[in-house]
């Protein structure tokens, strides 16, 4: 995307170059307006590229570097002004992030431990934590493994007393992974659950519940047609 503001004179002509190698071309006065330039790995939709964006179709890990979009005015002026950005392609995780545990059974007053992992990316995905839909500010590791093909995989710990649980007879744990605003997915886990395994309380409670940890399947969400960002 390319916004410009000419303080009322007329475009002339847009260029689009990667890595200073033009690519697209538009001048409204031409027929057609529009010109694509042959650059290795490029090819433009050029149905829906205009004067502000140009699309890219078939993107992968190649085409991630600096682009660079030029706006002239018309006559008599002819100013010129070029701005460049990096643009990142995105290679998601084939699969959601999974959630595991230190055990699977948990007594009250308990010390609790969760390992969140996204398999490998392109860049590594972020971890965030959610406790009873509420976004855990900080937690005690994040682990990233680079490979030698480029790709990374994330690890996070989240680590909980179940004191957290009281009042409530459940507390739900969820991990999120996420890569810029382009791919997101959830895997979300009913962690802490109260069995009823001694006599109830006067609350109608039991006093030393046992809690148990489950896991859910994946909710994945994309949130954007294409894998690229800038």
């Amino acid at each position: 995307m390319c916004t410009y503001e000419l303080e009322g004179a007329q475009l002339y002509s847009i260029r689009w170059y990667r890595n200073m190698i033009e690519f697209y071309r538009y001048v409204p006065k031409e027929s057609p307006a529009t010109k694509v330039f042959p650059v290795a790995e490029i090819k433009v939709d050029v149905a829906r590229s205009d004067q502000n964006r140009v699309v890219l179709t078939e993107v992968d890990r190649t085409l991630t570097g600096e682009y660079q979009c030029e706006v002239s005015a018309d006559a008599p002026l002819f100013h010129t002004d070029i701005k460049a950005s990096e643009m990142v392609v995105v290679e998601p995780p084939l699969i959601g992030p999974n959630i595991t545990s230190d055990r699977m059974t948990y007594v009250g007053g308990d010390h609790i431990q969760a390992n969140c992992s996204s398999p490998p990316s392109l860049p590594a995905a972020n971890i965030t934590w959610y406790v009873n839909e509420q976004m855990v500010p900080s937690f005690t590791a994040n682990h990233v493994t680079n490979f030698t093909n480029g790709y990374a995989s994330s690890l996070s710990t989240l680590e909980l007393e179940t004191a957290v649980l009281s009042p409530l007879p459940m507390l739900m744990i969820r991990c999120e992974a996420s890569i810029f605003d382009v791919w997101k997915s959830a895997s979300h886990a009913v962690v802490l659950r109260e069995r009823n395994a001694n006599p109830v309380s006067a609350l109608g409670r039991s006093l030393t519940g046992i809690l148990e940890f489950y896991v859910s399947l994946s909710d994945v969400e994309v949130l954007q047609e294409s894998h690229a960002t800038s």
